[in-house]
């Protein structure tokens, strides 16, 4: 059992329960290239990466969280299942599909807005059945319409 990826989130879209009133965010942030919101926590995970800056757009899955003495209350750390990858689906608003091992700009799919200044760290979640939401910078923020959606899958019943 696990968090949906944002190609799960897509790729599941109409079997997801409840999809029309609630929100969900996935098991990645975002991470642009220019600073921005949320920079120390953008430079955390940077860093969890081995990078300085990054020119390209990322999206980072698998952090783990700790308490810290910041703004937001805690930081990333990386863990085994920590992975990046690149992410050119947020470079702009518009659709997106899963391509069978991606998410892909798409005229059809599932729409996704982004910040116009590709800047800083922020959430990557589903807002009801509308939309990929990728511009938010609340990174803690819930309300009763909050859910979690998981993917449970013994032994590949899924796919059959």
């Amino acid at each position: 059992m696990h968090v949906l990826s944002p190609e799960e989130v897509v790729q599941y879209w109409d079997a997801i329960p409840e999809r029309d009133s609630t929100y969900a965010d996935t098991n990645s942030v975002p991470v642009y290239p220019n600073e921005g919101c949320n920079e120390g926590l953008r430079q955390r995970v940077l860093a969890i990466l081995g990078k300085q800056k990054t020119e390209t757009l990322l999206a980072v899955s698998g952090l783990g969280v700790e308490r810290a003495d910041n703004h937001q209350g805690f930081t990333f750390t990386e863990k085994e299942a920590t992975r990046a990858e690149e992410a050119p689906y947020l470079q702009r608003d518009g659709k997106v599909r899963y391509d069978g091992t991606r998410l892909v700009n798409s005229e059809e799919g599932v729409s996704i807005w982004v910040p116009e200044s590709q800047s800083g760290l922020r959430r990557l979640y589903r807002y009801g059945s509308g939309r990929l939401n990728a511009w938010d910078d609340a990174l803690l923020d819930s309300d009763g319409s909050g859910r979690v959606q998981v993917l449970y899958d013994p032994q590949g019943r899924a796919e059959k």
